[in-house]
C-alpha cells in the first residue's frame, strides 16, 4: 500500500534534468540580450549608483548636524560650571534631575 522512494526517483531525475536545461537556456538568453546592454549602460549605471550612495551619505551627515540636541545636553550646557560640579552624578534624565532639586 505504501509508496517507496524508488517509485519517484525516475520522475525526480527527469524533472531535475528539465529544470537544469531550462535554467541554462534562460542564462544563455540573458547573456545574449543582456550582454550588449551591460556593455553599453554598465558604466553609466555604476556612476549613477555611486552618485546616489554619495548623495544619501551627505544627506545623513547634514541631518545629523542639524538635529536638535537632547534635553539632557541642553540642560548641561545651560548650567554654570560650578553647579554641574556640585551634582553627585551627571543629569541622566528629567526625573532624576527633579529628584535632586527637590531634596
Amino acid at each position: 500500500m505504501g509508496v517507496s522512494p524508488s517509485d519517484f526517483e525516475p520522475q525526480a531525475h527527469e524533472l531535475m534534468d528539465r529544470l537544469q536545461s531550462g535554467v541554462e537556456s534562460g542564462l544563455d538568453v540573458l547573456e545574449e540580450y543582456g550582454g550588449p546592454l551591460l556593455d553599453r549602460y554598465g558604466r553609466t549605471a555604476l556612476v549613477v549608483g555611486v552618485g546616489v550612495v554619495a548623495a544619501v551619505g551627505v544627506a545623513l551627515i547634514i541631518a545629523r548636524r542639524r538635529r536638535r540636541p537632547t534635553l539632557r545636553q541642553r540642560l548641561q550646557d545651560a548650567m554654570p560650571d560650578g553647579v554641574a560640579s556640585r551634582l553627585e552624578k551627571p543629569i541622566s534624565g528629567l526625573r532624576s534631575a527633579a529628584e535632586r532639586i527637590s531634596r
